[in-house]
């Protein structure tokens, strides 16, 4: 507040006697109205002084600045007009950086290329700078072309090759990038990683690391590390993934370089890791070693009680597990009365998670699970109040209105508007797989069963999950295509042996007999 005084006296008294000043202290004026109008959200205003000033000094720093207030502004074509002046301005290699930066975004990619080329053959920036740029560019595809002419046949260059071609998901580009980067630098840590997440993404199963991983650790990762371990490479490989998603790297090989401080870390990661990857007999140990320290250890511990089907002592261990603070009490409760239901006492259920949805009312989470449980008790009319009041409290939460429009689209219920919500949730979170198998599922409710196909096929490219399958199986046979729906049910019913949804659709078809 005392900075906006501050601002609105200068405007005043400068406004009062700006005849009486030299130009020198007007284009002071003008700058502190322009960081006035950014500090407002008026962006094209600010870069429209700062240009004027800019230009007329020839100050490389004010058209910097004007180029910026662009950006924020969404006008990429000023930026673009705003960071040639700051090149011919002398704004040197960041402003060359910035204008190819906009160009890739402009889709200008012939002209983005020639200058990052230039760059590249100066020394002006690295393999890392490059390879942010064309990531940044959004389309991978492009992207990647332009990386295959620009990086370098040196390792660093070639490691960025290939994280490029991960994100294009040019398997085969990929796969050479990795494998030449490891003909330049066998030591080069990070490729291992790479070359684990390369197959993990390609094979959809993230077990697939495992073979690169024990290789490393076969051959005495990292240095010669003696103190290196199966579950301190999975705990360093799951940083190096997070990093990745996150464009930060950061010190995701600290465990690499320290195991002896992230054992115990280290082994609930992976026990994490072998759960999600159905390997039990690995799992259980690594979380009953960890058990004492980690609430986490014993939710693991209980969720593998229930997946066995033990459901009275997954029980027992959660009303057993103390908590530390609210998000792991939500945690205990959403997974005692998931195990209550799996045992078939819905109502028992259904009044632990209301009281749990008592103590914190706008959780997310409650909510949602809430609501789940409420349908799976038949109470569709709460269920569907329940996830109306969560897409007005969290609007920006695709699975909100996804879970919105599929429970109305399970039901029949107004499906028109289910179809909304589900497009809703996808403008939310493009091409995510559980959203495109709700709105394959609500074309198929309307009946229209080749747009129900096309988004189904979409969703069963991006994941591998028992309903989507039971859901593209279920449409291909309405079609007629019976030997593809039963292909894709067999092979469903091998990877989700134990699946509701499959099950119950498999068994209403009867197609193997």
């Amino acid at each position: 507040m005392r900075f906006l005084t501050f601002i609105f006296s200068l405007f005043f008294a400068f406004s009062a006697t700006a005849n009486e000043h030299s130009s020198a202290e007007r284009d002071i004026y003008k700058s502190l109205i322009a960081v006035f109008y950014s500090s407002q959200g008026n962006h094209r205003e600010a870069a429209a002084i700062f240009a004027e000033i800019g230009n007329r000094l020839g100050d490389p720093d004010l058209l910097k600045e004007a180029t910026a207030e662009a950006v924020w502004a969404k006008d990429r074509k000023l930026a673009i007009g705003h960071s040639v002046d700051w090149i011919k301005l002398g704004g040197g290699v960041s402003a060359r950086q910035s204008y190819a930066e906009l160009l890739l975004l402009d889709g200008q990619w012939a002209k983005a290329e020639e200058i990052l080329a230039a760059l590249m053959r100066e020394g002006a920036q690295s393999p890392g700078d490059l390879f942010v740029q064309l990531s940044n560019a959004k389309d991978f595809r492009r992207a990647l072309q332009t990386g295959v002419r620009l990086f370098a046949d040196d390792a660093e260059s070639k490691e960025y090759l290939a994280r490029l071609a991960v994100h294009a998901k040019d398997w085969a580009v990929a796969e050479q990038a990795v494998a030449d980067s490891l003909v330049a630098d066998k030591n080069r840590v990070r490729l291992y990683f790479i070359r684990a997440h390369l197959l993990s993404l390609k094979n959809q199963d993230t077990k697939a690391a495992l073979p690169v991983l024990k290789s490393y650790l076969d051959a005495g990762c990292p240095g010669g590390n003696t103190g290196c371990s199966e579950e301190i490479l999975i705990f360093a490989y799951r940083r190096f993934v997070n990093g990745l998603a996150a464009r930060n790297l950061g010190d995701w090989d600290a465990p690499l370089k320290t195991p002896a401080l992230w054992r115990e870390q280290a082994a609930l990661s992976a026990a994490e890791f072998f759960e999600i990857n159905q390997m039990p007999d690995k799992a259980t140990p690594l979380y009953k070693r960890v058990a004492k320290k980690f609430f986490y250890a014993r939710l693991g511990l209980a969720r593998l009680a229930r997946d066995s089907g033990d459901l009275a002592a997954a029980l027992k261990i959660i009303d057993k597990s103390s908590v530390a603070d609210g998000g792991e009490f939500i945690l205990r409760e959403i997974t005692a009365a998931d195990i209550m239901e799996k045992m078939g006492d819905k109502d028992a259920a259904l009044k632990r998670i209301v009281n749990a949805h008592k103590t914190t009312p706008d959780n997310a989470r409650l909510i949602y699970f809430h609501a789940l449980l409420a349908e799976s008790a038949g109470h569709i009319d709460q269920a569907i109040a329940l996830l109306r009041r969560m897409t007005k409290l969290y609007p920006q939460d695709p699975n909100a209105w996804n879970a919105l429009g599929y429970v109305m689209a399970d039901h029949n219920i107004a499906l028109e508007e289910a179809e909304g919500y589900i497009k809703k949730a996808l403008s939310i979170r493009k091409d995510d797989p559980n959203i495109l198998d709700s709105l394959g599922w609500v074309y198929y409710r309307l009946g229209r069963l080749a747009s129900a196909r096309h988004y189904l096929n979409k969703a069963a490219e991006g994941e591998s999950s028992a309903e989507i399958f039971a859901h593209l199986g279920e449409v291909l046979w309405e079609l007629g295509n019976h030997e593809e729906a039963k292909k894709i049910w067999r092979k469903a019913l091998a990877q989700f042996p134990q699946n509701t949804v499959l099950d119950e659709t498999v068994s209403r078809y009867r197609p193997f007999e």
